[in-house]
């Protein structure tokens, strides 16, 4: 496929496929209708309406949203019976306080804490709606959502003119996303900053705040940033490992935010330890699955490697090498941040060599 030019910057990635995911152009397999459950609790979208986000349960009381950013788990127990629900990441700026509301109508029991799997915007632009309850995430991702403030206000600006001028949404989610904008007049900064750091390296740490709910956290090292955290629901035999792995689609790869092709394949050996055969694996992009998603991503990760490999061995420069393709990439979503990936690779195999 021709490649036109592309922003393959951070911001360009997840500005185009925030709003893609937003505007249905992912298909996830396991996600739901997204209609209304008709739970009591929270207000639902207008009546009958759709939800805004494509909500499948995947487990009894743990549900996936997809759409608008980042996949998110919300838990609470089967039947709602825990008193503080949690939910892993936060979308896209600008619709936090839509995710909220629709996790605790789906769960039954008001939201407690939020996790970041890793400090990119699609992952943490909703955490201002969070951070006055609590919002974990791995040590280094302070700093570094800290710097990106100016970029997830800009996010929450733009993605809630969207959600406000879209006649398929229904009066309760613009309304929702009416009052997340105005929030951006009495927030700063440290509003969007995960409240609570956890992260080391070999260090199984459990979340504090829901008592009754077992979360394994686990940092593998540097991988698709140096601030990734997979979390573990052990009763449920449930693993989120975030942007480890983007199920069916090119991964993003962000030398900038800490990647590390090599450490991304070790990380992903240390999910698929995690796993058996009936483990639900939530990726951070694409269709839930099994542990075959987790084998699914190394293929790809270490099968680039040594394509790319192959490419400056022959004396391939980056810009050429970027423009090709493998049998390993055909039919892969994501397809304009393909160019990335390799470039992403090459560049750690020339620091490798020292070349």
């Amino acid at each position: 496929m021709a490649m036109d030019h592309v922003d393959i910057s951070r911001r360009g990635f997840v500005g185009s496929i925030g709003l893609a995911m937003a505007a249905g152009a992912a298909v996830p397999g396991w996600a739901g209708a997204g209609m209304w459950t008709g739970d009591d609790h929270g207000e639902p979208p207008a009546e009958g309406g759709a939800a805004y986000f494509e909500w499948s349960e995947v487990r009894p009381g743990i549900w996936v949203a997809i759409g608008g950013g980042g996949n998110v788990l919300a838990c609470a127990p089967e039947g709602g019976g825990r008193k503080r629900g949690l939910v892993v990441d936060t979308k896209n700026g600008g619709l936090g306080l839509i995710l909220k509301n629709e996790a605790e109508a789906r769960l039954g029991t008001d939201i407690w804490a939020a996790v970041n799997t890793h400090h990119h915007g699609d992952h943490v632009g909703g955490n201002s709606v969070f951070t006055p309850m609590r919002v974990f995430a791995h040590e280094r991702a302070q700093a570094r959502v800290r710097s990106m403030n100016r970029m997830l206000r800009d996010r929450v600006f733009g993605m809630t003119d969207a959600v406000m001028n879209d006649a398929a949404q229904s009066d309760a989610v613009k309304a929702w996303a009416r009052e997340e904008r105005k929030s951006m007049d009495r927030i700063d900064a440290e509003d969007f900053v995960p409240t609570h750091a956890m992260g080391k390296v070999g260090v199984v740490e459990r979340l504090p705040i829901v008592p009754d709910l077992p979360v394994e956290v686990r940092h593998f090292g540097a991988g698709h940033t140096d601030t990734d955290v997979v979390l573990r629901f052990e009763d449920d035999n449930v693993l989120h490992v975030g942007d480890l792995v983007f199920n069916g689609l090119h991964p993003f790869v962000d030398p900038d935010g800490g990647a590390t092709v090599r450490g991304w394949v070790k990380s992903l050996r240390e999910c698929e330890k995690l796993c058996d055969a009936e483990t639900v694996v939530v990726p951070g992009h694409g269709p839930v699955g099994d542990v075959e998603i987790v084998r699914g991503q190394i293929g790809y990760l270490e099968s680039l490697i040594e394509a790319v490999r192959a490419e400056i061995d022959a004396g391939v420069p980056v810009e050429e090498a970027a423009e090709k393709s493998w049998a390993f990439m055909d039919g892969l979503g994501f397809e304009r941040i393909r160019p990335r990936a390799i470039a992403g690779v090459y560049a750690e195999l020339e620091r490798e060599s020292g070349d």
